[in-house]
């Protein structure tokens, strides 16, 4: 009794610190509408009565409190027009919270529910569903199949003879490994390629001996929908960085920055430096601090953590490890050579940047040793995103069980087939509940295993053409492992695999090839999947920085004139949103919104941000002054998104500002920079961009276009003709074909020294 109510005071103080901040958590967003619908019954009526219709796919991975809302907007004596689509044999995401009892027991809330049971599979074999339902039915009688007396045994809308599925022993996790790649290598001299194979595992830490296998044989591969960003080498090298530079004299973190492989020093080096301040009795960071003084490489990372201690620049986080990337040539070898694998560590490099950058946004005062401890409690909570993953590139599929679902691929192997990983050990919740408090029924069997057999399920019906389970008898350790529960259940024959002689050829001519070996040469034609002025604009300017922004992610620091320019972008949209609800805002109102807006990022200096900031006041309170003598009413549209077809590609982008003036309509777009000339507006390629997407969305070109210049206060006019349009359009056009073909030649000159890539750019033009 102490124990549960231990846990409910600690939940009920953390209810009461979310309502004191102001914010709810995912939970929230469904039990406070159960209760605002339950306490107001007015508000509920109105949306039984907006909502004629309710369709709920995915129904076997709702919770308990989703049903509720279900229950309430479509209740069941009203006989409502609800559908709820789902499979029970699918429901795996009880450690989220779902539970299949919604699906399972759906006809005890909706009983003249009417079923329609599909059954034709589009996707699989025959031999794969019979051996995917053979295992399934262990689950009765808690299924529908058997609750409802119906028929849920899939039949395969495909002709012809398929493999059965296989079975496969083998001796070690090193031979199962090996019998991936090598029926991978005998399959690839078919019809297939790379990206017809899936490895699925039921943990992400079970595909470690894939990876090093395929790698080995230089297979391309990905790891697919893998959480773990903070884990992956070249993220975790930073990480080391940032902890570095909050506190240099903590020894494990200094030894683990040395080994980053930017700074060109061997094992042997750090070890002996160890073992110098070990003799002298003193950090390690002084040892390193001594050699700096005759060994340019120490000198280096002694500069580095210098520049990122310096309390009089007061730089962001964000440009601390920009200029650090920067200056270590971190990012130059993975730039170097173009393969699968680097493209996809400067992904990953980019997706921690974007981490950093909102970090810096939130805490725009933060110390290093604030953002430590930021990302040091992200880890502990187990947040750890997604690394990065590359579309429609031909590589080998290795994923995790869960990650797979809705997706399907010709040939399947699901490794460690082994008791206690699949079906995996039970393991309690963190804080167990008593069962009085489950509002739904308990199956009659083994909860646990019913749901990992659903997830094999889920596994083995992913294959379409061929299926191999795979378990290895030893993976470290002196027991032999027994064959998962699960695998006699398919009702399949079984096979002994032992490398031969004649099998071992390919093993090992691989033993000789490096494990930094280069996997796949990224070349061909680009997947271009949509466009912006911004791209446009970057491309014509130089094809190689669209490659170096845009295809390979290389991180780039913010710049101020960017920043300042969202700052007063989403100011104003902020601002006027209140004249779109009739409201007249004051200047305070104005000041206010502004300074809640401004970003921190960029700026060259603590007194650059400081001057930039009152600048924009100066010219907010001169915008107040004077915006109604150029927007004499109020805004038709603010900030509206278009998307127009361009050569096949969708080319997106946002309107700042949508007026009707006397004749029509006017689009405006907002310009923190120096004010242009009437010429030069005639000539904007942006303005001309929204003619089109007027054309789009308005149905003509507008009456009339302007750039509104915000530090000057000036709004500068003009039109675009049909003939103009057409011309952009083309020259558009040219620019996708050039990028779908993968022209990214330089086009080195003066802009050069502005290029944020100019330090790894091999052609850029330097300047004295």
């Amino acid at each position: 009794a102490e124990k549960y109510e231990e846990v409910f005071q600690a939940y009920e103080k953390y209810n009461q610190l979310k309502l004191e901040e102001n914010v709810l958590d995912f939970g929230d967003l469904i039990s406070w509408t159960l209760r605002l619908f339950r306490q107001r019954p007015a508000i509920l009526k109105k949306y039984r009565q907006q909502f004629k219709h309710i369709l709920v796919d995915e129904f076997q991975d709702t919770n308990y409190a989703q049903l509720q809302l279900i229950k309430l907007l479509a209740p069941p004596e009203d006989n409502p027009n609800l559908t709820v689509v789902g499979d029970d044999d699918q429901a795996i995401y009880a450690f989220r919270g779902s539970s299949v009892h919604n699906i399972l027991d759906f006809k005890k809330h909706y009983p003249k529910a009417k079923e329609v049971v599909l059954t034709v599979n589009y996707r699989s074999g025959q031999p794969i569903l019979d051996a995917a339902y053979n295992t399934i039915t262990k689950n009765n009688p808690d299924r529908l199949e058997a609750m409802l007396d119906i028929d849920k045994h899939l039949q395969a809308a495909r002709d012809g003879q398929l493999p059965e599925p296989l079975i496969v022993e083998v001796d070690t996790v090193e031979a199962e490994s090996d019998f991936v790649v090598e029926k991978i290598m005998e399959l690839l001299s078919g019809n297939y390629t790379y990206k017809d194979f899936a490895v699925l595992a039921r943990a992400n830490a079970h595909l470690s001996p894939f990876v090093a296998a395929l790698r080995r044989a230089g297979l391309p591969y990905q790891l697919i929908g893998n959480r773990g960003l903070f884990d992956q080498d070249e993220v975790r090298d930073l990480l080391f960085f940032l902890r570095v530079a909050a506190n240099p004299y903590d020894a494990t973190n200094l030894f683990y920055f040395l080994h980053t492989e930017a700074l060109g020093i061997e094992s042997s080096e750090i070890l002996q430096l160890l073992n110098n301040a070990k003799a002298h009795s003193t950090s390690l960071w002084n040892v390193i601090v001594e050699k700096s003084q005759t060994d340019k490489r120490f000198k280096a990372i002694v500069e580095y953590i210098a520049h990122a201690q310096d309390n009089d620049t007061k730089r962001s986080v964000t440009e601390i490890f920009h200029q650090f990337i920067q200056k270590s040539g971190y990012v130059t070898p993975l730039i170097k050579t173009e393969t699968l694998e680097n493209q996809l560590k400067l992904k990953n490099i980019n997706l921690f940047f974007n981490k950093v950058k909102e970090f810096d946004a939130e805490n725009p005062k933060a110390s290093i040793a604030e953002a430590v401890e930021y990302f040091d409690l992200l880890l502990e909570a187990g947040e750890n995103p997604a690394q990065a993953e590359i579309e429609d590139v031909d590589t080998i599929s290795l994923l995790t069980v869960h990650a797979s679902k809705g997706l399907e691929w010709p040939i399947v192997f699901l490794v460690n087939m082994v008791a206690d990983r699949f079906p995996s050990r039970e393991r309690g919740d963190v804080i167990e509940l008593p069962q009085q408090f489950i509002k739904q029924s308990l199956p009659k069997g083994d909860a646990h295993i019913q749901e990992e057999r659903r997830l094999f399920y889920v596994a083995v019906t992913r294959a379409r053409d061929y299926l191999f389970a795979v378990y290895g008898k030893n993976y470290g350790g002196s027991r032999t492992k027994r064959p998962s529960g699960f695998l006699s259940e398919l009702g399949v024959k079984t096979e002994t695999w032992k490398p031969q002689a004649s099998q071992l050829s390919w093993l090992t001519e691989i033993t000789t090839v490096p494990t930094q070996k280069p996997r796949t040469v990224i070349d061909g034609n680009v997947n271009l999947t949509h466009v912006s002025y911004s791209q446009i604009n970057t491309y014509l300017n130089c094809p190689l920085q669209y490659k170096y922004q845009y295809v390979l992610q290389v991180p780039t620091k913010p710049h101020h004139s960017f920043t300042f320019g969202s700052t007063i972008h989403s100011t104003l949209q902020k601002f006027h949103t209140y004249e779109l609800h009739g409201q007249t805002p004051d200047l305070s109102v104005l000041l206010h919104i502004y300074e809640r807006e401004f970003q921190p990022l960029g700026y060259e200096s603590q007194q650059h941000r400081l001057t930039r900031f009152e600048e924009g006041k100066v010219a907010i309170t001169r915008y107040y002054s004077n915006y109604k003598s150029h927007f004499p009413g109020k805004p038709q549209v603010l900030e509206k998104n278009f998307k127009i077809q361009i050569a096949g590609i969708p080319l997106y982008g946002r309107i700042d500002r949508v007026d009707r003036n006397g004749h029509g309509l006017e689009l405006i777009d907002y310009k923190t920079g120096a004010k242009k000339d009437q010429k030069t507006v005639d000539k904007d390629e942006q303005l001309t961009i929204y003619a089109m997407a007027s054309q789009a969305l308005f149905g003509a070109i507008p009456d009339s276009l302007a750039l509104y210049f915000f530090d000057d206060g000036v709004k500068v006019s003009t039109v675009r003709s049909q003939e103009q349009i057409e011309t952009k359009k083309e020259d558009i056009t040219k620019v996708v074909v050039a990028i779908k073909q993968s022209k990214f030649e330089a086009n080195p000159g003066f802009p050069c020294q502005f290029c944020a890539y100019n330090r790894i750019c091999p052609f850029a033009v330097k300047t004295s």
